[in-house]
Formats: structure tokens, sequence, C-alpha cells
């Protein structure tokens, strides 16, 4: 019998077309011809879990908790002003619970649900929405593992986000979730991954989206003190109250200088393209990123 605490965190920056609702009512084409904006605003993510793993005999159960944080930047209109996205930025808080049986050593099939509340800052929104939402998932999976070299999980089952507001439709559908972990040779690791999550909207009438992504990347220690990594991400959104489905492609090349065992130097450049059945709300955005890495 052991038990094993588990944590993780994850920030996430992004620039986007202005989405609120109160850009859309300052922009209104009948109100204000000829008015637009003039910049991709700015989205940070941030999100955190952590749980408690338990093992006992064959069994095996994780209880954790876990938010996520979503600030938007402002729009700057064509005329100078900026207008305040403050309508979308949202709080979720949620929990996770799962059952697993061993049944040999490297298969264990696990069943799990999954329970979380979105608070709007903004309720109701300019446009009258209250979006505050609660939402839950069922899934059934195997986690394997093979020792050092291959690990990994793979789930199904459905997700569904109840809205607030009886005027917009619900989001829901065939959640898919999974993790790969493989070591094809010394020093060089692959990881993939998919998920399923549900994001909100500002437009009228439209509830958000159902949210499908996946992505690859490989690290490579080059040195003992320089590590090289690469990947690529790709993401449908399955938009609930228009007709205006989106597909992301996006890459990402870095490195880490390890000052040493516990701190290093890393940066990164990333770019994503954007394709959608509505031409305006594609876009193609480049970024890179410095900073500081530290583990145990």
């Amino acid at each position: 019998m052991w038990r094993r605490f588990r944590g993780s965190g994850h920030y996430a920056y992004r620039k986007d077309d202005p989405g609120s609702a109160a850009v859309a009512i300052a922009t209104d084409p009948l109100l204000f011809p000829g008015l637009g904006t003039v910049n991709d605003p700015v989205t940070q993510t941030f999100s955190g879990a952590a749980g408690l793993q338990r093992q006992a005999g064959p069994f095996s159960a994780l209880a954790e908790i876990n938010g996520e944080r979503q600030v938007h930047g402002d729009a700057t209109l064509t005329d100078g002003r900026t207008v305040s996205q403050d309508d979308l930025d949202y709080t979720r808080y949620g929990a996770r619970l799962r059952g697993g049986y061993s049944i040999s050593p490297v298969l264990t099939p696990f069943a799990e649900i999954e329970y979380s509340r979105r608070v709007m800052d903004v309720r109701p929104d300019p446009a009258g929405i209250d979006r505050n939402a609660v939402r839950y998932a069922l899934r059934l999976g195997t986690a394997f593992d093979r020792g050092e070299k291959l690990s990994g999980e793979i789930a199904l089952g459905y997700v569904h986000e109840d809205i607030a507001d009886a005027t917009l439709g619900d989001i829901g559908g065939l959640s898919v979730a999974g993790a790969l972990n493989w070591s094809p040779r010394r020093e060089t690791d692959v990881s993939a991954g998919l998920s399923t999550s549900t994001t909100t909207s500002g437009s009228a009438g439209v509830s958000g989206a159902l949210v499908y992504a996946a992505n690859l990347g490989i690290t490579h220690r080059a040195r003992a003190d320089l590590e090289l990594n690469g990947g690529l991400n790709v993401e449908y959104d399955d938009v609930v109250g228009a007709a205006e489905d989106e597909i992301t492609v996006g890459g990402t090349l870095g490195a880490t200088w390890w000052f040493n065992r516990f701190a290093g130097l890393t940066g990164r450049v990333s770019h994503e393209r954007t394709f959608s059945d509505d031409p305006a709300e594609e876009s193609s955005s480049t970024n890179a990123f410095v900073g500081v890495r530290l583990q145990r």
C-alpha cells in the first residue's frame, strides 16, 4: 500500500482576435459603420491541479482538485479607444475522481468522473447573457506501463456543459483523453497527448465550443547542459451556435541551457495558424519566449 501526492501547473499565452460582447457592441456596423479593431489582444491562462493517489494491492484511486483562470487583454479600436474584454474573463474550479484495478503488471483499466464550475467575472455580460456554467464528464479507459521505455493511458467518455442562460444551447459530446511517454533511445523522450475541453464565447447566440486537442513533443539532451525540444499541436473547435468551426495548427522549437541540476535558461519560438469556416476568424501568429526553468 502506498500514497503519493501529485501536482501540476501550466501557463499559456496566446494572441487572438477580439471576441467579447463588449467589443461586438462597440463595433456594431449599424451603430458605428466603419469602426473595427486593430490588435490581437493577449489571452493568458493559468491552471493547476493537486491530488492524492493511493494504491492498495490491485486497486488504485485518485482524488484531485483543479482550477483555471483565464484573462483577456483589451481591444484597441480604429478610432484609438480601448475596450475591456473582462466579460470573457473567468475562473473555473473542479474535482476529479478515478478508480482503477490492475488486471496485469501492464494494464490498469479505470473509470473516472469530473465536475467543475465556471464563474464569469462579469455576469451578465454587456449583451445581457449569463455565461456561468457547470461541466461534468464520465470516462472509461486503461493505463499501461511497460517500464521506463513506454507508458501512458487512453480514455473515452462523454462531457457536458450546462450554461446558466436558457437562451444558449448546452455544449456536449464525445470526450477523448490520452497520454503517451516513450523513450526510443537514451537521452531522447517522446510525448503525445489528447484532450477534450470546453470554451466560452462572447458572440451573440454562440454558446462556445467543444475543443479537441492533440500534441506531439520530442526532447533530446544533446549535452549534459543542453536540452533541445520541439513540438506539434492541432486543435479543433466544434462551435455550438454558429457555423464557424475552427482548426488551429502550430509548431514549437526550443532549448534549455542548464546552469546546474536545478535551474536553467530556456527559450522557444512558436508559430500558430487558425483556419475557420468564417474567413474573418482566420489568423496567424509567431511568438518567442525566454525564461528560467526550475526542477528538483
